[in-house]
């Protein structure tokens, strides 16, 4: 009888012995898992700053990347692999200024946690959009220059014309007309020769061949030109059009666009002439660029340029043109006598500058609220 009161209680110790290690089993289980957790989050949060890290120093980051991806890191026990990706198309290297989420995984042990943020562009617009008239060369004024802002030059203006403007230049010689002359120290920025890039690639080309030939140049007349007309060829749903003039002349007159129009290898003489009524495919749009020089000239027909025109290279206003909109010319300007320029300034390109006329390179900020996990 006493040996099976104590085999009761050595088995009943027993399995309160075993319980209690098994209880602190689970203890010691929960505890690894809850310390997994927290690793595993720590290495999803670092996996974010990670992305940044690879793209704060690396201006070309949305080439040396593509959307999807990026890789896997690890640190003492954890591990996190991030993803980038571009929400608006999938592409990151298509557009500069778009959005991109990043997805951090990380891990530790067993344990797995996902962070997500978007990043959004810090766009800071090209000084020379704060201009109504910004030439990178030097200015020749004939004739009369007016707008309804600023004239800047980033070199020397001269002549014995009229500016109608403030004015600011290395140095001034022009003594005609109104407004504040200002000498300057500090130029304005220009577009990068990059700036085409996006439009090239995402235009519609017009074939030159398509554009009939008048005497020594193909004259360009368009009843109307937009993202849903193109008298040239195929249309453009973003109104973007790309013409390779291959050095021959061309000239634009007769058309009604509501387009931007991407020209390029002008030929000597090529211009813009009379009868055109122009405005961008959306406000914040160029309306014209053009990689060469290029001139402006007026007959009985004046027209109406309304939105961002940039010239490359040399421009010449022989007669009197209207503009409403920045004009940027990325060499000399030349207003002879009896030529003139009358721009009205529009703010909405340096409010939001469109593809290319922005600085570079374009940071990336984490969106307030957008830092969350995220499941898949």
């Amino acid at each position: 009888m006493v040996y099976l009161t104590v085999l009761s209680v050595c088995m009943i110790v027993t399995v309160i012995g075993i319980g209690a290690l098994l209880v602190v089993r689970q203890q010691r289980l929960a505890a690894t898992a809850l310390d997994d957790a927290a690793d595993a989050r720590v290495a999803a949060r670092s996996g974010i700053e990670m992305a940044r890290y690879l793209i704060v120093p690396d201006p070309n980051w949305r080439t040396t990347h593509t959307s999807g991806t990026w890789g896997s890191y690890s640190f003492r026990n954890r591990q996190c692999t991030i993803a980038v990706t571009d929400p608006v198309d999938g592409n990151l290297s298509n557009c500069l200024s778009d959005k991109v989420v990043v997805t951090s995984t990380g891990t530790s042990g067993s344990a797995r946690q996902i962070m997500q943020t978007t990043l959004v562009a810090q766009i800071t617009p090209l000084s020379c959009l704060g201009a109504a008239l910004t030439v990178n060369g030097t200015a020749s004024i004939g004739g009369t220059v007016s707008t309804d802002q600023l004239f800047s030059c980033n070199s020397s203006v001269s002549g014995a014309g009229t500016v109608d403007s403030n004015m600011e230049a290395t140095s001034n010689s022009i003594s005609q007309g109104a407004g504040s002359r200002n000498v300057i120290s500090t130029s304005r920025l220009m577009p990068a020769s990059t700036a085409f890039d996006y439009y090239i690639t995402f235009g519609t080309p017009i074939d030159i061949n398509s554009v009939p030939i008048s005497g020594t140049a193909r004259k360009m007349k368009a009843p109307l030109l937009n993202a849903t007309t193109n008298p040239f060829g195929p249309t453009n749903a973003l109104g973007i059009y790309v013409i390779d003039c291959g050095g021959q002349k061309l000239q634009i007159q007769d058309a009604t666009i509501a387009a931007t129009l991407v020209v390029l290898n002008p030929g000597a003489g090529s211009n813009l002439t009379s009868a055109i009524d122009w405005s961008p495919p959306s406000p914040n749009m160029p309306c014209l660029m053009v990689r060469g020089a290029c001139s402006f000239t007026q007959n009985a027909y004046p027209s109406v340029i309304r939105g961002l025109v940039y010239c490359s290279s040399d421009v010449s206003v022989t007669t009197g043109c209207t503009f409403n909109g920045p004009v940027i010319v990325g060499g000399n300007l030349t207003v002879p006598s009896g030529g003139g320029m009358m721009i009205g300034y529009d703010p909405t390109c340096y409010n939001s500058p469109p593809q290319g006329f922005y600085v570079l390179p374009v940071p990336m900020k984490p969106t307030s609220g957008t830092w969350t996990p995220a499941t898949n």
